[in-house]
């Protein structure tokens, strides 16, 4: 998506469908240099809150802002360096492509924001939700309530945190537990309180990431290499190469096209042996 050419849309991957059940995707156009304003949140959704950002000058990095990693040099800038609008967008999310100025072939900036799936989400909110408290309380928290944090932060950014649509049924909080219980290499999970302790029953589950440095959390750019990079059995511009039939005819058809390579290799058995015994006789 170079600058002054009409915005492109991420094709349906299907990724992630099962957690998130029956839903209608809609997928956002992105400009190429965010200069062309990204697709606005959803009507009663809110922007999302400003987090003080905290300057790393080993890595560059800003965390708590919106940042973005180019796909080609791996660099890290904030969205406001190129004048990203990042209205639709928030700190460590990891569901976009984007190349820098310097690395994309036009001079432009790319963007795109990608569908996310729901542990993509979860692993945004709770990066999120981490920082908030480290930056606010005096005691800062790693463990947060389904019900009393994570869901509600996922329903306010909803329209920040993917290009899918709010699903039709609500049955998205529960699959956010299933999520999260499941990916146990990405969260910690904790189903009831310590003993003794003063929590009361009805913030459990509790979730947290497993890694707590938030500096690790990016787009998953490897796999997205592997994936369009690994070779594709296919016809022409990218269409599936057309498989077998179904039905009779077809099957018949098979049948005998197996049958007929079936008896070429018989004659041809036939003709190898023919020659053999035609040689042995002139010899004796």
């Amino acid at each position: 998506m170079e600058a002054g050419s009409a915005a492109a849309t991420e094709p349906e991957t299907g990724e992630g469908d099962a957690s998130f059940g029956e839903l209608t995707t809609s997928m956002d156009n992105e400009s190429s240099n965010g200069k062309e304003g990204m697709e606005a949140a959803g009507e009663g959704s809110e922007s999302a809150d400003a987090l003080p950002g905290s300057g790393d000058e080993d890595s560059g990095r800003q965390l708590g802002e919106v940042e973005l990693q180019c796909a080609l040099c791996m660099k890290w800038f904030t969205a406001d360096t190129f004048g990203i609008d990042t209205a639709t967008c928030l700190p460590f999310m990891t569901n976009y492509v984007f190349h820098c100025n310097v690395c994309h072939h036009s001079g432009n900036t790319y963007f795109l924001r990608k569908q996310a799936n729901l542990k993509e989400m979860c692993l945004t909110a709770l990066a999120n939700l981490t920082w908030r408290s480290r930056t606010k309380d005096e005691h800062p928290k790693t463990m947060f309530s389904k019900d009393k944090d994570i869901i509600p932060f996922i329903d306010k950014y909803w329209e920040c945190m993917t290009t899918r649509q709010r699903p039709g049924k609500l049955t998205w909080p529960n699959n956010i537990v299933k999520t999260m219980s499941k990916e146990r290499d990405v969260f910690l999970v904790k189903e009831h309180p310590d003993p003794g302790s003063k929590d009361a029953d009805e913030e459990y589950p509790k979730f947290g990431l497993l890694d707590q440095d938030l500096g690790t959390i990016g787009p998953s750019y490897d796999s997205q290499k592997q994936t369009t990079t690994a070779p594709t059995t296919g016809g022409l511009n990218g269409a599936l190469a057309p498989g077998p039939g179904k039905g009779r005819g077809a099957k018949r058809k098979q049948q005998q096209q197996e049958g007929t390579a079936a008896g070429a290799t018989k004659r041809t058995r036939r003709s190898g042996v023919k020659g053999y015994l035609a040689g042995f006789i002139q010899v004796i």
